[in-house]
């Protein structure tokens, strides 16, 4: 009778690192110490969350205040649970712009539409008084280009309008952004066709710039903030 014995059981043990190849520690603190969040609130604009209560207020505006026909409806009149499908329909990120001091809410900003393996997004942005001059919406703008940038490693950011809502953008082109594309008479509205103009703000322009916006810049539009916060926006 053969006898036959149990190998024994294999346990493996851990591989030898050379000290030299060992993972060091020096520096993560220096470096876990320059980790920041990108700011929602600053001295004169604040970027806050939609919540449910919002809602009312926003679909009266989106379908029969003055805006309808500029923003993304068009003038249609969705149902209440279509409207608040389309709000949020394709949107990664969604904030109303609302004035620090008074939080009377200005405007809507969103990043829709991301493409990550290609590093672009759609931007919307809009402001609800078209007629408001008060420069909180451009550093509520500002901001939340800030934030998407600090967020998420995206390229560029892309803006289509019809060139009828493109003189409020206007002062920006050239600076923090460039018009890429063009459809002609793409769009129909107030008995007539338009262009569909295709805006483009970089990641790289936007880091020198958009910083110079939100720093030096401040105390330039500090004080017409200050003047139309609690006033007539």
């Amino acid at each position: 009778m053969t006898e036959t014995t149990t190998p024994p059981a294999f346990v493996p043990q851990p591989a030898r690192i050379p000290a030299d190849q060992l993972v060091s520690d020096v520096g993560i603190a220096e470096r876990a110490a320059e980790f920041r969040a990108a700011p929602l609130r600053g001295p004169y604009a604040t970027l806050r969350v939609i919540q449910p209560e919002d809602y009312p207020f926003l679909r009266t505006l989106e379908t029969s205040s003055e805006v309808a026909t500029r923003w993304r409806l068009r003038g249609t009149t969705p149902g209440p649970e279509q409207w608040v499908q389309s709000l949020w329909n394709g949107v990664m990120v969604q904030f109303v712009v609302a004035e620090t001091k008074t939080e009377k809410p200005i405007g809507l900003v969103a990043l829709y539409a991301p493409n990550f393996q290609e590093g672009h997004a759609r931007l919307g942005a809009g402001r609800f008084d078209l007629h408001s001059r008060n420069p909180v919406m451009i550093f509520g703008v500002a901001m939340f280009l800030e934030y998407v940038f600090h967020g998420w490693n995206l390229r560029k950011l892309y803006m289509d309008l019809p060139e009828y809502n493109y003189p409020q953008f206007s002062s920006g082109l050239g600076r923090f952004f460039d018009i890429e594309g063009r459809l002609r008479e793409h769009t129909f509205a107030s008995g007539r066709y338009w262009d569909e103009l295709t805006l483009a703000i970089y990641r790289d322009r936007w880091q020198s710039e958009g910083a110079r916006l939100l720093g030096t810049e401040a105390s330039k539009f500090g004080a017409a903030a200050n003047a139309t916060v609690g006033g007539a926006a």
